[in-house]
């Protein structure tokens, strides 16, 4: 029974990692794509998108680490959830990091905007 559900958590834990990663690639796409539609032809504090966009990579990058070890888990039929293991860890960086990414993107709109 324990096995069945942490192979579910498994396989949660896969699917919560493709969902972030396509979000994350979608909001590097379109903010560098219509970067100068949405805020204008001479923006200030340039940092902060460069800082989201650096956390945004980032996230992505330990989202597909995360999806690989998550997948290869499965595939060892190896069901054990540690917190320190690959799946763990690079879990807790994507969403950090994409949190971090949003609020310098964020506060960086807010500051041009205004």
């Amino acid at each position: 029974m324990e096995t069945s559900n942490n192979f579910e958590k498994l396989k949660w834990l896969k699917d919560g990692c493709n969902w972030l990663v396509t979000i994350t690639s979608g909001v590097i796409v379109f903010s560098a794509t219509f970067y100068t539609d949405i805020i204008g032809e001479c923006p200030q504090k340039i940092w902060l998108v460069l800082l989201g966009w650096g956390f945004l990579l980032f996230s992505l990058l330990a989202g597909v680490i995360c999806y690989f070890s998550t997948f290869k888990k499965v595939l060892k039929e190896d069901y054990k959830l540690e917190h320190c293991s690959w799946v763990g860890i690079s879990y807790s960086f994507m969403l950090l990091s994409f949190l971090f990414g949003m609020i310098s993107l964020g506060i960086f709109i807010i500051y041009n905007k205004l």
